[in-house]
Formats: structure tokens, sequence, C-alpha cells
């Protein structure tokens, strides 16, 4: 009777082995993190260039300092449109399709100061949008428009008064003495805008974010 049984008792179990994992040392996290983070980045930054939404861009004159000076290297961004318009205060980037008074291949960089709908008048006192006195907060601090009393242009200004369509934006450099805008040649379509700029890189005693 023992014998069945015995014969019907299973063998024990074998122990399982665990093997302790050292943590990694200190220095080693840090140089990891050091080199992966940059990596990483780098990796997003050239994966967002590749679908055209950061591009590097080169301002090329001075319309629009100080908030961006000639030969400035600035990324700009054209992801944020597809979800929201132009707000008043971006600094956008457009050609110049359908306006004989700019070229139609060429980028244009200027800051939105009125939309869709809005009342532009220009009077002695600055710039008025829907009758209120604008200001806007820039790389100069809190900005108000003044009317340049001799235009540097030799055209007349001819869009000092008008209300915008449902898709037409005013621009404006900031530098607003010496600016070529829409006080000269008109709103912007939206079909026209490519882009927002959005963060200065170069050079580096300018890096920041544009304002």
């Amino acid at each position: 009777m023992s014998s069945a049984k015995n014969r019907h008792k299973l063998p024990p179990r074998p122990q399982a082995f665990h093997i302790a994992k050292k943590p990694w040392p200190r220095p080693v996290k840090w140089l990891f993190t050091v080199i992966s983070v940059p990596l990483v980045v780098m990796l997003i930054l050239v994966g967002l260039r590749v679908l055209h939404l950061l591009v590097p861009f080169q301002v090329p004159t001075a319309t629009m300092a100080p908030a961006l000076c000639a030969h400035d290297h600035v990324f700009m961004e054209n992801f944020t449109y597809q979800f929201r318009p132009p707000h008043r205060g971006d600094v956008i980037t457009f050609h110049g399709d359908n306006n004989p008074h700019l070229h139609a291949h060429a980028t244009y960089v200027m800051r939105v100061v009125a939309g869709p709908g809005d009342q532009i008048d220009w009077s002695e006192t600055g710039l008025l949008v829907n009758q209120t006195p604008l200001t806007l907060h820039t790389e100069n601090g809190d900005q108000a428009y003044a009317l340049p009393i001799l235009p540097p242009h030799t055209m007349a200004l001819l869009y000092t008064n008008l209300t915008l369509g449902k898709d037409e934006y005013y621009v404006l450099g900031d530098g607003i003495t010496n600016s070529f805008d829409s006080r000269y040649w008109g709103a912007v379509p939206r079909k026209n805008i490519t882009g927002r700029m959005i963060f200065r890189y170069y050079p580096m005693d300018r890096l920041g974010w544009v304002q």
C-alpha cells in the first residue's frame, strides 16, 4: 500500500534562482541622460523639418526690429494655424501672391495687428482698431503704432481707413517708421499666410522666444 502511494508522489519543485540587477552607477546615468536627451530633441526637430512643420528661416531686413533683426535665424512653425486662425500680435510669414506691390514668391515677415471684420482707422493719435487705440506687447514692451509724418516710401498711404474682409489680416512692421506694410499695399489674405515665427536660435546673445 505504501509503495503505491510513493509511485504517485510528485517530485519536489526546483527552486527558482533570481539574478539581482545592479543599479547603474550615477555617472553612467548622467552620461546616458546627457547623450539621449539632445538626441531625442534632434530627432524631433528633424522629423518636424521633414514634414515642413518647423522651418529654419533667416530674417532678411530690420523691418521687425528689435523683435527680429536683419540676419536673425528663427524657427517658423506652420502647425498652429492648422487648428486656429492667426491672432493679433502673432509674427507671421506670408507671400505676396495677387498683390501687385509685392513679389509673389518672396517671403515677408510682419506682425498681425487686426483680423477679419476689424475696422482700421489711422489718425494723428495713431492706429485705431474698432475705434480703440491699439497697443500690443512686443520686444519693445507695450507698443502703440503712430502714423509717420513723413512716409519713408514714395507710395501714398492708401490703406489707412478700411474694414477687413472675412479672411483678411492687417500687418505692420514693428519698425513702423521704416516698414513697407499694409498701410501701403493692403491686407494679407489668409491663404497667403505660411507660418508663425516662434523661436530665435541665432545669434546666441539673442536666443529666445519671439515676442
